[in-house]
């Protein structure tokens, strides 16, 4: 199959499901469900964190990061441009307990602080006649939980001294990173890196779902890849820690040696081996749960796609090359399904692919690329144009 980079989610992905990485990263067909209120939530709560520290590092706004002193306000502007609230279709469990903020939940703006005197919603930004439920309890979750990370005491990676500044030294927030360890490019961002002590890096990744035990931590590829990764980037540390910030919960860290980053590699490796030699992805058999095909695209569905790239009886996977073909601008390699286009089961067979060095000729055609795929190497990859096909 295609293989592009890696990922801790794509590895996992893969892991789990070899049809649903055929599905996601190959063809790109679009989930049955899209995000949902937990990922919602989480991400609303990364920005604000984001931008709260990013101020106090001193970082000029205006650039893609953002910063802002006042999270209250970038929860809120986020509420307001992704509608998080309405992603909350929760509800009571089947003895009556709640299990979180089922929505539409009952408005009270008669009684919110956020209601205005002109019945305007402050978080939605909207009338508050037309605002679809009531984004105050998620909201408001949310926001506890920022100040109750920034003033954490049994944890206080964050904690400010008496002019306002980090008591630890903060290295950088949203380090996003594209790197190679061991001949495999690994792409990703981490929450937060912070210096320990001047012989100890320490990289801090948010969670506000679902813990892991240690000893699942330990084995988690993302824990792992973030670990070599940052060895690499700051060699200059001697010990290299990973912790998994669970924000409702007790975080998790992970100490992780040379050796341990040794053993990443290789595993890496053998996953961008089993995944490039991939040329059946099997199907997973849906369990009493219905997980995961709940949140791909329905067992029934994914199985017509499969038939659909049978030839003589057999899968076969499609023979991919670049759309974009100019004698000034030959062909490298590495090639990417361009995102945009309208993948269904009718056009699945007819999906669009570019190499990097055509990225952009994309960019000003009907397709734009994945701007996570879209980087350029120093000097073409010894592809001479002709069709790659993925098959080997």
């Amino acid at each position: 199959m295609l293989f592009t980079h890696a990922t801790a989610s794509r590895i996992k992905t893969f892991k789990q499901c070899e049809f649903r990485y055929f599905l996601e990263y190959m063809i790109q067909y679009p989930p049955m469900k899209g995000d949902n209120v937990y990922s919602g939530k989480g991400s609303a709560v990364h920005e604000a964190l984001e931008g709260w520290v990013n101020f106090k590092l001193g970082v000029e706004p205006g650039g893609s990061k953002p910063v802002e002193e006042d999270y209250e306000e970038t929860l809120r502007k986020y509420y307001e441009t992704h509608r998080t609230w309405t992603l909350d279709q929760r509800t009571p469990d089947k003895k009556g307990n709640p299990r979180g903020f089922p929505h539409p939940v009952e408005k009270t703006c008669e009684s919110c602080p956020w209601a205005t005197k002109d019945n305007r919603c402050a978080i939605a930004n909207q009338s508050t006649d037309a605002v679809d439920g009531c984004p105050r309890p998620n909201f408001q979750d949310d926001l506890d939980l920022i100040v109750k990370t920034i003033e954490r005491t049994d944890y206080p990676f964050l904690a400010l001294d008496e002019n306002g500044k980090f008591v630890k030294k903060i290295l950088g927030a949203e380090i996003g990173f594209r790197d190679e360890l061991g001949g495999v490019p690994v792409h990703g961002k981490i929450d937060l890196v912070v210096e320990d002590n001047p012989d100890t890096i320490e990289v801090i990744d948010y969670k506000t779902g679902k813990s892991m035990s240690y000893n699942e931590a330990a084995k988690d590829p993302q824990v792992r890849t973030y670990g070599a990764v940052i060895r690499k980037l700051y060699p200059q540390y001697k010990y290299v820690m990973v912790t998994l910030h669970y924000l409702r919960k007790i975080p998790v860290t992970v100490p992780l040696s040379a050796k341990d980053d040794e053993l990443t590699i290789l595993s890496l490796q053998r996953a961008a081996k089993q995944i490039t030699e991939n040329t059946d992805p099997s199907r997973v058999t849906p369990s009493k749960w219905g997980f995961p095909c709940d949140w791909c695209i329905g067992h029934d569905t994914c199985g017509r796609i499969k038939d659909s790239f049978r030839v003589d009886g057999r899968f076969r996977l499609p023979t991919i090359s670049c759309g974009f073909r100019l004698e000034s601008q030959p062909c490298w390699g590495s090639i990417y399904p361009v995102t945009g286009q309208d993948v269904n089961e009718d056009t699945i067979t007819e999906m669009i692919y570019v190499c990097k060095g055509h990225t952009e000729v994309a960019k000003n055609g009907e397709y734009t690329p994945n701007p996570d795929d879209s980087s350029k190497t120093d000097r073409p990859n010894g592809s001479d144009g002709k069709e790659i096909s993925s098959n080997g």
